[in-house]
């Protein structure tokens, strides 16, 4: 998730809060409450098993949409392997590596950047 930091300090936990429960439902709706799991404070992980990348990948974009609408961002990361090369933790660092690198162009928009989010708050 973007935002989640300024969500807090400007609004309060409470609306942090329904951030990150939105976020959670909303990827729990795409991919399966059972393979969708908080990773971190403002990450969230789903596995998907045989599913083309492509599949997986319009999803997600639509869960962004889903988002963005409700004026939530997130930035995310996906890695694929076929079944027998599977190494967890190689392909949670490709994404999250993915992730950050989308978190990076998201934050250099200027109309992202945390110091136009909180003058647009305050």
């Amino acid at each position: 998730m973007n935002g989640l930091h300024e969500k807090n300090n400007q609004e309060g936990h409470a609306a942090g809060d329904l951030m990150l429960q939105t976020v959670a439902r909303a990827m729990a709706e795409a991919f399966g409450r059972e393979n969708t799991f908080r990773f971190g404070g403002d990450e969230f992980v789903s596995i998907v098993f045989d599913a083309p990348l492509a599949e997986t990948e319009k999803k997600m974009a639509s869960v962004q949409k889903e988002l963005e609408d409700r004026e939530y961002f997130v930035s995310w990361g996906m890695t694929e392997k076929p079944a027998g090369k599977i190494d967890s933790d190689q392909m949670l660092m490709e994404a999250e590596k993915e992730m950050r690198d989308a978190k990076s162009r998201f934050y250099s928009n200027p109309e992202h950047s945390r110091r136009a989010r909180l003058s647009k708050n305050t």
